[in-house]
């Protein structure tokens, strides 16, 4: 399994990193909402027009998404100094 900094080295900027992160992020909530709730649209969207379309993550989903990608690499790289600041109870 990649590195999420091996994986970043896939996309041509930052933004795209983020904006794909968001995604799987948004595909990753939807997939544990509750089975009724899933089965409720999947009936709904049965009797009506296949109207699904992409929609691009909102800023908060952006910013998520940053956060998911910071986190494990700045804990990777920092972890000694966390481990000192959090016994120093900072």
């Amino acid at each position: 399994m990649a590195t999420i900094s091996e994986g970043l080295g896939y996309f041509s900027d930052w933004h795209r990193a983020k904006r794909a992160v968001a995604t799987c992020i948004k595909f990753k909530i939807s997939l544990q909402e509750s089975p009724k709730k899933l089965l409720h649209s999947a009936k709904k969207r049965s009797k009506e027009k296949d109207t699904s379309t992409y929609r691009s993550p909102s800023v908060h989903e952006m910013r998520k998404a940053e956060q998911a990608i910071l986190n494990p690499l700045q804990e990777g790289s920092f972890s000694r100094g966390i481990k000192v600041l959090k016994s120093l109870g900072m």
